[in-house]
């Protein structure tokens, strides 16, 4: 009885530990629930700064309500075409990337003040 109850310990501890490797979220997905959120509450500010992103997800396109977003300290190369639909946008910082230029439909941002 004794070995049944450590075996089942056991396999608990090591169901325990491969979930937890499945909760690592990597930046992109870290980026993809943060977009999501924002989504849902309908935010006019959001933060993907620091996340060591490569890419920003297309999906950011989608919040249409916001005012401000920051992308900066990331490896950023480009930006998606979808941040032109920000239509709301007033202030994009993307300091300390590695940007060569900007999609053309930035200029579609017509509300932008601050590009950073």
């Amino acid at each position: 009885m004794r070995n049944i109850f450590i075996s089942l310990c056991l396999l608990l501890m090591l169901s325990g530990f491969s979930l937890a490797q499945d909760e690592e979220l990597t930046p992109y997905e870290i980026a993809l629930e943060r977009i999501e959120e924002a989504k849902m509450i309908g935010a006019t500010d959001l933060d993907l700064s620091q996340l060591t992103l490569a890419e920003v997800p297309p999906e950011v396109g989608g919040l249409t309500n916001l005012q401000t977003l920051n992308l900066s300290y990331n490896n950023l190369e480009s930006l998606p075409p979808e941040i032109g639909n920000l239509s709301n946008l007033q202030t994009l910082e993307a300091r300390v990337n590695w940007l060569l230029e900007l999609p053309p439909e930035i200029g579609n941002l017509v509300n932008l003040q601050k590009l950073l």
